[in-house]
């Protein structure tokens, strides 16, 4: 089974408790057999676990806005954002992770899609 999850917080977040569990959840998933692909932005629940993101990851660039990083088996592509408060995300921001979302659909034929019950855009300009 491929499952691709779409949210806009990054679920590498380790100050999230929402980030932290669904990163369990989907390595429990991949322990039973399923490929996990994740499309999210550098948007965070603190200014500081941004920081810490970009200090102690190892990304890699695929353009000037776009990231990959493989963190135990699962694949993120991570666009980046200027403001860490997902509210904040900007028009060009949410373009881009929307062309990503559109390129990972096509490359790995989810057979589900997870997508955070929120608007992808609440405000920004």
């Amino acid at each position: 089974m491929r499952i691709l999850w779409v949210t806009r917080n990054c679920l590498l977040d380790h100050s999230s408790g929402a980030s932290l569990s669904a990163k369990e959840m989907l390595t429990s998933l991949l322990r039973r057999g399923a490929n996990i692909t994740v499309v999210s932005a550098t948007t965070f629940d603190s200014e500081a676990a941004r920081g810490i993101f970009f200090e102690n990851t190892s990304l890699e660039p695929l353009s000037d806005q776009v990231m990959k990083i493989v963190d135990e088996g699962i694949i993120n592509f991570i666009v980046k954002t200027i403001n860490y408060d997902p509210n904040a995300i900007q028009l060009i921001e949410l373009h881009t992770f929307l062309d990503v979302y559109k390129k990972a659909l096509s490359k790995y034929q989810p057979d589900i899609v997870w997508m955070k019950a929120y608007p992808l855009c609440s405000g920004g300009t």
